[in-house]
């Protein structure tokens, strides 16, 4: 399961750009386009993944999960603080991790792409936490 959602994560932005274009605003805009279902699922995978690989990743996998299925829409201040929440949370995880703090870094630098895009900001922040859950994983199968 944790590799399928991690893999899935890497892919996601691809999948979700070639199904209902790669004109968004939002990450979470694609919950209103054709992609939806696609979106729902593979990020309901992704945050079972999240919690599946490290039981310390349960807020972040929680505030994925809610702001997957509260839309930014009808569930404005539900979604917006459930992301912050998602991605306040993990940047601190990848921080605070010994091997792999380096990501954390990469984050904060993107902070600055909030100003410009929103989707630019997801996009780079997604694909490296994706990155180091697969760093991550890639421990935790060497063990095996």
């Amino acid at each position: 399961m944790s590799l399928f959602g991690v893999t899935l994560g890497l892919f996601l932005p691809l999948f979700l750009g070639f199904i209902a274009g790669f004109d968004q605003s939002s990450f979470s805009k694609y919950y209103f386009t054709n992609a939806k279902y696609i979106y729902l699922v593979s990020l309901t995978i992704i945050s079972i993944s999240f919690i599946a690989l490290n039981k310390k990743w349960f807020i972040p996998s929680l505030s994925l999960m809610i702001l997957t299925h509260f839309n930014c829409r009808d569930y404005e201040v539900i979604h917006n603080v459930s992301a912050f929440v998602f991605f306040v949370s993990s940047l601190m995880l990848i921080v605070n991790d010994k091997r792999y703090n380096y990501i954390g870094r990469y984050i904060l630098t993107a902070i600055p792409l909030l100003f410009f895009s929103i989707y630019w900001f997801e996009l780079v922040c997604v694909l490296l936490i994706t990155i180091f859950h697969i760093l991550y994983l890639n421990i935790i199968l060497k063990k095996k």
